[in-house]
């Protein structure tokens, strides 16, 4: 009796210190998370991503942590690390997490492949990262209808679908022959559902005539190095001719008044440009 006595004498006090010591640090850990928010909501960006705040475990607050660290370095134009932190996010996605916080996150994963996208001319790198975007596009369209009650989120939507159809067009591109009809026919539906604002600007006329053009390159290009397909060149042309007339009609149209007027006018020449080496 006098051992176990003497044993608990020694123990408890040891326990009772182990108890202290991770309230203190719990407490401490919840201090420091607190901060690195506070200086994210405020814009202190630099301060968030040098702040030693970081964890390993799968639990919301973790999650939080990456999320808002991969912010920041989207903030300060640090791709890469925003995409580690990112995916390090997307690990500890779970039923625990808000709907707002994953939108939040695969709308982030959009903007960070979007822009990485851009400095990529490796045909074998653009089709993975675009295969990636595609898929973050499909999540963060998913969450956001879930969310679409509130403007900004409606905002977000007609974004997250121009980015959509910018994949698929480029899709068309590198897809099998065997794949693009299909390719082309998604390409359709999600340009379908864009809303009545984008449709009174002629943003679905100019998106399904750059995606009719595209599905058309292969038959064009296969006719120029083929030469003589009975029957072909004159539907070719007939289909040039209207996506032509299609073109001109665009820069009489808002959409020719944004950045997109410059696209149009490059195209309209390209049309032009295929149909005069057809007739010849």
């Amino acid at each position: 009796m006098q051992r176990k006595s003497q044993f608990f004498k020694t123990v408890y006090p040891l326990i009772f210190l182990l108890i202290c010591f991770y309230t203190l640090f719990s407490g401490c850990a919840s201090s420091k998370l607190k901060k690195v928010e506070e200086n994210y909501e405020q814009g202190f960006y630099d301060d968030v991503i040098h702040s030693k705040v970081d964890c390993s475990d799968s639990s919301p607050k973790c999650f939080k942590i990456k999320l808002i660290k991969a912010d920041s370095y989207y903030q300060l134009n640090d791709i890469s690390r925003a995409l580690l932190y990112a995916d390090e996010a997307v690990d500890r996605v779970s039923n625990r997490i808000s709907m707002k916080d994953i939108n939040k996150l695969y709308v982030l994963r959009v903007r960070l492949l979007s822009q990485k996208l851009l400095l990529i001319d490796d045909r074998a790198e653009r089709i993975e990262v675009s295969q990636k975007l595609e898929s973050d596009i499909i999540i963060a369209f998913q969450t956001n209808e879930r969310l679409s009650a509130l403007d900004s989120y409606n905002q977000q939507r007609e974004q997250l679908l121009f980015l959509w159809a910018e994949v698929l067009l480029e899709k068309m591109g590198w897809v099998s022959s065997g794949s693009l009809k299909d390719t082309y026919q998604d390409f359709i539906d999600v340009v379908h559902k864009f809303d009545e604002s984008l449709s009174k600007n002629r943003y679905k006329q100019y998106y399904l005539w750059r995606g009719e053009f595209k599905y058309l390159q292969p038959e064009i290009k296969k006719w120029l190095f083929v030469g003589d397909m009975t029957g072909e060149r004159e539907k070719i042309i007939e289909r040039l001719k209207d996506l032509y007339r299609q073109g001109i009609t665009l820069r009489n149209s808002p959409v020719y008044l944004t950045t997109e007027g410059r696209k149009i006018d490059q195209l309209i020449n390209a049309i032009d440009g295929y149909m005069k080496q057809m007739v010849i």
